[in-house]
């Protein structure tokens, strides 16, 4: 399979649910969300060096999507 993943998404969900399944096999290398959510497996990677996170406030977060997916240069928060 692919490994190395960047996942963009709301969160990193449970461990056993949708895209958490991802985090719980260390298929990620950078995760971008809003906040971490309940994936144990998430905080354990982060801390361990395994896995980047970046965290944005949930109005930036959609805006970032927003913008990118107009092909926008910048916004301002």
């Amino acid at each position: 399979g692919t490994d190395e993943l960047t996942m963009i998404a709301n969160d990193t969900a449970y461990e056993n649910v949708g895209h958490g399944k991802l985090v719980a096999a260390g298929r990620i290398k950078k995760v971008i969300a809003s906040h971490v959510g309940l994936n144990k497996k998430t905080g354990e990677y982060y801390n361990s060096g395994k896995m980047e996170l970046e965290l944005s406030p949930q109005g930036t977060f959609v805006e970032r999507i927003r913008a990118g997916g107009f092909g926008l240069g910048g916004f301002l928060t």
